[in-house]
């Protein structure tokens, strides 16, 4: 299948349109098209592939977030190597489970989850970069940029109200990154309950640390916060 192109502005771009958008690599955008056609020309092929590419694209959108922010932020406060070590537990789950999980479904259901995902993915017409783009909610798109407004000028009044916007944003983000795409597999009872059995330990430990930062985020901090969340906020 042909590459969509949207017209879409790009990140940073002064027209708002609540939406989270997280950028992803062109081969691994390529490797989703491949793996369409794959889907279309073998019914009964080889799912192992999907939980591959499923834990690869879970993994790109960890690191594009996460990681360039907290080796700054882990030169600034030592207290950002614990949440860098819970970045790195969770990308160790998306390597154990995502793989297993998907690898006992049939190639039929393999076709809308694909298709699921693909429809997030949109190619930016005025330099060809990739991004994943899903809406929000009004409201929250607006606390979103109030807030990474303050981090930008170390105007924030409250670290912990930042933070609670910053846990937010994520546990929207699980809807169509997670939940919405599982539920289109209609896994069967152990499968389901283990998958979301993990997602909530994981995302209980990540809410845990985050919350425990905004009780003591270093003003230095500030800016490079809001410079990286910048991009993920339209």
């Amino acid at each position: 299948m042909p590459l969509t192109t949207t017209i879409a502005p790009l990140p940073n771009s002064p027209v708002q349109r609540n939406i989270v958008q997280l950028p992803i690599s062109a081969a691994l955008y390529k490797q989703f098209i491949e793996l369409s056609d794959y889907i279309d020309n073998n019914p009964k092929g080889d799912t192992a592939q999907v939980g591959r590419l499923l834990s690869q694209f879970s993994i790109e959108l960890i690191d594009n977030v996460f990681e360039g922010l907290l080796t700054d932020l882990k030169a600034i406060d030592p207290n950002f190597h614990e949440v860098a070590k819970l970045t790195e537990e969770s990308k160790n789950m998306v390597r154990k489970y995502m793989p297993w999980a998907f690898g006992q479904m049939s190639m039929e259901r393999a076709g809308p989850l694909i298709a699921h995902y693909r429809s997030l993915m949109k190619v930016h017409s005025q330099d060809q970069s990739i991004w994943v783009e899903y809406p929000i909610p009004a409201e929250l798109a607006a606390r979103s940029r109030a807030s990474i407004a303050e981090f930008q000028t170390g105007t924030v009044k409250s670290p912990q109200k930042s933070i609670e916007v910053l846990i937010d944003s994520i546990d929207a983000s699980m809807e169509p990154l997670f939940y919405q795409p599982k539920n289109l597999m209609k896994f069967n009872f152990i499968t389901n309950k283990t998958l979301n059995g993990v997602v909530s330990v994981t995302m209980a430990l990540i809410q845990r640390q985050l919350r425990k930062l905004g009780t003591s985020l270093p003003p230095a901090t500030y800016e490079p916060i809001g410079r990286h969340l910048s991009r993920f906020v339209g």
